[in-house]
């Protein structure tokens, strides 16, 4: 990165890597070292790392349960359990990863080159990873996690609980837009366009 600009290969790069599904990367668990599956894997020594080179791997894509347990990998789907992951599930993986982010993960396949191009991901760091929803939710659990501390601060009384997650969830949420959906498209006709953000145009 030179001074303060985002160069053209950098911004193709992040925008490739939008189509990573980056809400299922634990950072909080990856900054403190409590994920073992990816130990020594990391570039830093003896500590694990965010930093993007680091995070281009199958294995820290993970969906759990809301107890924290593990359900699958995300572009790994035929390994069962955390931890038991053959050559041939890790290739798969790389190649799940190369379909939906091809810019990205050929750049990293050129660190430790002789070819210096994608040496830049070595300079970024990942602080949040979220779909459209987890952004949301942070943002809603967030402001009443301040609001509790504020009314708690005026009257103790109240003993709100400021790490209360008061979003619907996402279950609730994907089941309300399944419906919406679905009877938003019977009354549309074929001249019309889905965008991304579910916008008819």
């Amino acid at each position: 990165m030179s001074e303060n600009k985002l160069t053209h290969k950098e911004l193709l790069t992040f925008t490739n890597l939008t189509n990573l599904q980056w809400e299922f990367v634990d950072l909080e668990a990856i900054k403190e070292g409590t994920i073992e599956d990816i130990v020594g894997e990391v570039s830093s020594k003896n500590k694990y790392s965010t930093q993007l080179n680091d995070l281009l791997t199958p294995k820290v894509f993970v969906e759990e349960d809301k107890e924290g347990k593990f359900e699958n990998y995300v572009y790994m789907k035929n390994v069962e359990e955390r931890d038991k992951i053959g050559a041939k599930d890790e290739e798969q993986g790389f190649v799940q990863l190369r379909c939906n982010a091809g810019i990205a993960m050929e750049y990293l396949e050129k660190i430790g080159t002789d070819n210096k191009e994608g040496d830049f991901l070595k300079d970024w760091e990942v602080i949040y990873g979220g779909d459209n929803y987890q952004v949301v939710a942070d943002y809603i659990n967030n402001k009443w996690s301040r609001l509790c501390q504020f009314l708690n601060s005026i009257d103790e009384t109240l003993n709100l609980d400021e790490k209360e997650k008061i979003d619907p969830g996402r279950e609730s949420i994907e089941d309300l837009f399944v419906i919406s959906v679905k009877d938003d498209l019977k009354v549309i006709d074929c001249n019309n366009y889905l965008t991304f953000n579910g916008a008819f145009v």
